[in-house]
């Protein structure tokens, strides 16, 4: 299967779980499962209407991979359990072919996110150290993949040049 060939539709489906989970994220800290674990088994089933069962194997292992570097952040306590298991959805729906690309694209959202979240506390609190800066605040990681997702849709679909990589 092509990634260029993933229907738009279903991926679009995909952009009201990701803004619930920034909004849960945002208000209370937590990403729930009863919105990642459903919409991670919905990522894998949902292409089969266009690709047939064998599409099943390709979400699964979009999920194992994208989820799978999130799992070694999450186990080191660099991000949240939930984190890691809104990867695990995004790799559902985005599936193997897309991994690489979206794994990038949080990783560079995220940086960027995370530097602007600092640079905010420190500046309201000025005594802070960055040490401490970065030990008091929470950074709702959410909006980061939430980011770094729109952002691979929007490549796939408005096209670059430099996606012919991933279309194997």
């Amino acid at each position: 299967m092509s990634i260029f060939f993933l229907p738009l539709v279903p991926l679009l489906s995909l952009v009201p779980l990701l803004l619930i989970a920034v909004y849960f994220d945002f208000t209370t800290g937590k990403i729930p499962n009863w919105l990642t674990l459903p919409g991670t088994l919905l990522g894998i089933i949902f292409f089969i209407p266009w690709f047939g069962i064998h599409s099943v194997v390709e979400h699964f292992l979009g999920s194992m991979v994208v989820g799978g570097v999130w799992l070694i952040f999450w186990h080191t306590g660099i991000m949240g359990g939930g984190d890691q298991k809104l990867m695990l959805m995004v790799g559902a729906w985005l599936g193997y072919m897309l991994a690489p690309l979206v794994l990038f694209a949080v990783a560079v959202c995220g940086g960027i996110q995370s530097i602007a979240w600092v640079l905010y506390r420190r500046q309201r609190v000025p005594e802070l150290s960055w040490r401490q800066a970065l030990k008091t605040i929470h950074i709702p990681y959410s909006l980061a993949v939430a980011m770094g997702t729109f952002v691979v849709i929007a490549s796939v679909y408005l096209g670059s040049e430099w996606l012919w990589i991933f279309n194997f």
